[in-house]
């Protein structure tokens, strides 16, 4: 089975999901109560607004055992966008169907969308734009280059699942992944059953308060053979022992090899929304790693004093094992 496949809409599907985003107008309903309208509202209906192919491998990533990434294209997005300096008085003011669709596709995994009480964003949809005080920052909200990772691996219900919904790409600033295969495969036995012993401890990065995941092993067995692989190109994995120590420099080793032969990327567009396993799968290591290239500036409108950058939407889904 291919570890990616890619999906284009037909003009139908996109005007039904345009009708069903209009439909929310400028409410907050899906900040407000997202799972809620996911399991109840949005799921059946998307369900059936989506061709079968779509939906089919929605549900074998669900199932641990499908494509370990995947893009669909051609979804509506907000265009006429607010024009207030404030990030949270335009997601306030915005017409919401980025969110729909965010919410809408990712209500088929059947999880939980989580919230991030460490974060700045704490509800379930996360906007990931570059915000003028912290631009300097490797998040999110910064403007700069994001290393490899995957996503909240200091807290023990990491997100099984990762979505970014692009309303406003830029040119030249790219999502980059990299297959957690690609760097199991460079890693040694030794270093291998050493990175599943509960000796080390995993710290948070900017756009967080600090938290820290304790007695953890990298290679993590989450239950019903579900794994995840708690993996950074930074340095937040941490060990006392030299056994600890050594598995660390050797995942670094393998990471930094991964990246400079296997990086793939993607320069999301308007209407594409990117939906991969957070370095979690059934049977295997797998999933992916995330980061992103390129440089984006904080740019202001000429009418008003907003920011006119890059513009993703997120959601995290953890899935119960």
């Amino acid at each position: 089975m291919s570890k990616e496949k890619h999906f284009v809409l037909s003009e139908e599907e996109r005007s039904s999901f345009l009708r069903l985003g209009e439909s929310f107008g400028e409410s907050d309903v899906l900040y407000g109560k997202t799972n809620q309208m996911a399991r109840n509202l949005l799921s059946p209906v998307v369900e059936k607004i989506l061709p079968a192919d779509i939906v089919a491998a929605i549900f074998e990533m669900k199932d641990g055992v499908g494509p370990e990434l995947m893009t669909i294209s051609n979804l509506p997005f907000d265009e006429d966008l607010p024009s207030d300096e404030a990030l949270d008085v335009r997601v306030l003011q915005k017409t919401k169907i980025s969110e729909t669709c965010l919410v809408g596709i990712n209500s088929l995994l059947g999880g939980e969308m989580q919230e991030e009480r460490s974060s700045h964003q704490p509800g379930c949809i996360h906007q990931v734009t570059p915000v003028e005080k912290f631009v300097g920052e490797a998040s999110g909200r910064g403007g700069g280059g994001i290393p490899f990772h995957a996503e909240n691996m200091f807290v023990k219900n990491s997100p099984t699942f990762l979505s970014l919904f692009c309303i406003k790409g830029e040119v030249g600033v790219e999502t980059e992944y990299l297959y957690v295969s690609d760097i199991v495969k460079r890693l040694d036995e030794e270093t291998i059953n050493a990175l599943k012993k509960p000796i080390y401890t995993i710290s948070s990065g900017d756009g967080f308060d600090q938290k820290v995941l304790s007695n953890s092993p990298v290679l993590d067995d989450l239950g019903s053979g579900w794994i995840a692989c708690r993996f950074y190109e930074e340095d937040r994995i941490f060990s006392e022992g030299l056994e600890g120590k050594g598995a660390i420099e050797m995942l670094h080793a393998a990471i930094n090899a991964a990246r400079d032969e296997d990086t793939k990327s993607v320069e999301l567009t308007s209407g594409t929304l990117l939906l991969f396993s957070n370095a979690i799968r059934k049977g295997a290591c797998g999933g992916v790693l995330h980061g992103r290239r390129g440089d984006m500036s904080i740019k202001k409108t000429a009418s008003s004093n907003a920011s006119n950058n890059r513009w993703l939407q997120r959601v995290c889904v953890e899935l119960s094992y």
